[in-house]
């Protein structure tokens, strides 16, 4: 198998180089190549250009032509020779070429398709047009060598050199952008928890969802009221209410008493009886007021001063204009306390698979209340783990980069994790009469969550 089998041309643009050599210029030649394409493929046109055999396949991967500075990450292969920059030392050698090789970026350009990826330009300039390759390349005498074809340099044609070239690396294809059949339109990020969704389905059912999104209308970015926003965040209100512009101090264990967050639960109403439902559904002991701090800390609402809990200038400013609210708590319940602040996801990519998952199953209905999201989450795992086992790491089809990871993934245990830990980030306490079926606003604060 060719070094070069598989290589994929991903680039829209080519480049064109100069290759010059100072103390022989009838060597000099101008190439395009792919502006991804490994650096072999200019030496190896350059090469053939001149008469000379291709580098060692074991050369081939390793070579890299000179750069001055530090590279920037172009196409597959994580660099390119070329850049717009002054690089004073272009220097390099060829193997067959005894003289010192010089290699300048001239212009960049878009390719039509079904031209040659990589070519021989030819010039009006006589200096660097192809010349006859027949000449002594070790002396400056222009005296023909006069031998064999099989051993000696021969005169070349560009058009024929640039069909070899054609015949190696191929042509131009017309490209399908993959983008597109996750794509959801304008408004929706490319890496928002619908898109990732998407991406790891099974196309069937990837055009069953997409149908399923537009029948239900999910695809709108929801408005909410200042109602929404104050029954969202009324637990979170009451606690940073507690707290104070002043601040309180903090507990031994370095937070708030338990005096405090007892004042949080009964102002929000909850009782013992209640409490103990709360934490039945949850699945934990945490009072509503110790969860309420837990997400208070993990948003940066509250952080410690000189031995007091004050309010950060995000929880001050929210306490202003609750409204603000609801972009904070749909980051956070799509993508954890990591992002809350601009972090990144605090979920795996495999484990976003099943949160978008849980929220999609509260935003379509498909869930009434908490104790039927693991049942429709299922549903869904059940379609992934179809699609792992069809199609593996690498499928036979093409290459999947969602892959997920299979019986760890969609174990029971696991799963209940995942979305235990992701309805919490959804629903934390609020007043105990909200408690039970989720509410619309909450619904809709899960379908903010996806897009």
């Amino acid at each position: 198998m060719s070094y070069y089998d598989g290589y994929a041309h991903r680039s829209a643009s080519a480049v064109t180089v100069l290759i010059s050599a100072p103390e022989q210029p009838t060597l000099n030649r101008m190439i395009e190549t792919p502006t991804d394409a490994p650096d072999a493929w200019l030496a190896n046109a350059f090469l053939l250009s001149i008469g000379e055999d291709p580098l060692p396949e074991v050369d081939a991967e390793s070579f890299r032509l000179p750069q001055s500075h530090a590279p920037s990450p172009w196409g597959s292969y994580g660099r390119s020779p070329f850049d717009s920059e002054p690089n004073p030392s272009r220097a390099f050698t060829l193997p067959g070429v005894p003289h010192s090789l010089e290699v300048q970026h001239v212009h960049t350009r878009v390719p039509a398709v079904g031209e040659a990826k990589v070519s021989i330009i030819e010039q009006d300039d006589p200096v660097p047009a192809l010349v006859d390759a027949a000449l002594d390349r070790t002396s400056t005498s222009l005296a023909p060598v006069h031998a064999s074809w099989q051993t000696s340099a021969a005169a070349l044609s560009v058009r024929e050199v640039n069909t070899e070239l054609a015949d190696q690396y191929g042509v131009v294809q017309p490209r399908f952008d993959s983008s597109l059949v996750v794509d959801l339109g304008h408004g929706v990020s490319s890496g928002c928890l619908l898109v990732r969704l998407l991406r790891v389905l099974p196309p069937v059912r990837r055009l069953a969802l997409r149908a399923h999104l537009r029948e239900f209308g999910l695809l709108n970015r929801p408005v909410f009221s200042e109602a929404d926003a104050d029954a969202l965040s009324e637990g979170l209100r009451v606690l940073i209410d507690r707290i104070g512009p002043d601040g309180v101090e903090q507990s031994d264990d370095g937070w708030l008493s338990d005096r405090v967050l007892h004042d949080v639960e009964r102002t929000l109403g909850w009782t013992s009886e209640l409490q103990a439902r709360l934490a039945s559904a949850r699945g934990s002991d945490a009072p509503p007021g110790a969860s309420l701090l837990s997400t208070a800390r993990e948003l940066r609402l509250v952080r410690r001063l000189k031995g007091r809990i004050i309010l950060t200038n995000l929880a001050k400013g929210l306490r202003a204009l609750p409204t603000g609210f609801i972009g904070v708590l749909a980051n956070y319940a799509a993508h954890g306390p990591r992002h809350s602040g601009y972090y990144g996801s605090a979920d795996s990519n495999d484990a976003q698979s099943i949160v978008a998952l849980a929220m999609l199953s509260i935003a379509d209905g498909s869930a009434v209340s908490r104790a039927d999201v693991p049942d429709v989450v299922a549903r869904g795992g059940a379609v992934l783990e179809r699609r792992a086992a069809t199609y593996g790491h690498y499928g036979t089809e093409h290459h999947w980069p969602g892959y997920l990871g299979g019986d760890v993934l969609f174990s029971e245990s696991n799963l209940a994790d995942i979305i235990a830990r992701t309805l919490d980030r959804l629903t934390p306490p609020g007043y105990a009469e909200s408690f039970g079926e989720f509410t619309p606003a909450v619904r809709s604060l899960a379908r903010a969550a996806l897009l």
